[in-house]
């Protein structure tokens, strides 16, 4: 019934005003291309400019600072936190990230779409469990860490 409506109109109008409405749907279809994108850029960069003065931690200042206390092993840290860098396609150093930051906020650094997908696939690879998480469940860095080593069975000591 619509497709007939639009015949109807597109047989109803000259040819001009069909070039007229093409040239509109264009230009219509070319602004929303921009808004999306300025969007997504401004988004980026309020993101980048919350990490960009923070001090970079090497791995060790990262594991003293954040882990070393909680009986969660070196290794198993650093891979998570490289995991979740790689996963995420952040683009910026690894050593300016925190364990409080965000899942949602970190997706931004992509210069293409959330990631989103690569990070719920690297939790279900190394979960294991049957449990039903999602990534959503898991707001921050620190999280996942330890949701991670709880499935891994690694005794957390204050927990």
């Amino acid at each position: 019934m619509v497709m007939q409506n639009i015949f109807i109109i597109a047989v109803m109008v000259s040819v001009k005003q069909r070039y007229l409405i093409i040239a509109l749907l264009i230009l219509a279809a070319f602004i929303w291309v921009i808004v999306v994108l300025e969007k997504k850029r401004r988004i980026r960069n309020q993101r980048k400019r919350l990490i960009k003065d923070r001090p970079f931690l090497s791995d060790d200042e990262i594991y003293v600072q954040f882990y070393s206390e909680s009986g969660i092993p070196k290794e198993f840290v650093l891979k998570i936190w490289y995991d979740i860098s790689d996963a995420l396609s952040i683009k910026t150093d690894r050593g300016k990230l925190r364990p409080n930051d965000k899942m949602e906020d970190l997706s931004a650094w992509d210069d293409g779409e959330l990631t989103e997908s690569n990070m719920e696939y690297y939790l279900i690879t190394n979960s294991h469990s049957n449990s039903n998480i999602e990534l959503e469940d898991l707001e921050t860095i620190d999280e996942v860490i330890k949701f991670l080593a709880k499935e891994s069975k690694i005794q957390l000591l204050g927990a």
